[in-house]
Formats: structure tokens, C-alpha cells, sequence
């Protein structure tokens, strides 16, 4: 896994985060599997407890061709 991909995407969760409201629940969804893996490792355990003290869900979503 490329460490710059995951470090953007870190960004990225950080800035959802952020500009969440409390209460709030947010979808992420990507086109594979492989970029659901890599926001997930980039959801590190200081996201998940910013995340936590907002009371913030975020989940991560893979969209299907049909």
C-alpha cells in the first residue's frame, strides 16, 4: 500500500470529520474494495476517538457496476 495514499486519505477522513455535526452520520462510498481498505487503515484510532467525541458515524461504502 502506498503510504502517500494513505496519508491523503487520512487528510481527507480528518476534513470530513471536522466539518461534520454532531449527531451526523456520513457515507463514503468508492469504486473497489482496495479503496475501502486503504480508508480504513487511514481511519486511525485518534479519527475514530475525534470522531467518537462528536458522536460521528462514518461508514465506507463499495459501489457495484451493474
Amino acid at each position: 500500500m502506498n503510504k502517500y495514499s494513505i496519508q491523503q486519505r487520512r487528510e481527507y477522513i480528518k476534513d470530513i470529520i471536522f466539518d461534520a455535526k454532531p449527531n451526523s452520520w456520513t457515507a463514503i462510498v468508492v469504486h473497489s474494495e482496495y479503496d475501502v481498505a486503504l480508508l480504513n487503515k487511514a481511519f486511525t484510532p485518534s479519527l475514530k476517538r475525534k470522531a467518537a467525541a462528536k458522536n460521528f458515524t462514518l461508514e465506507f461504502a463499495v459501489r457495484t457496476a451493474r
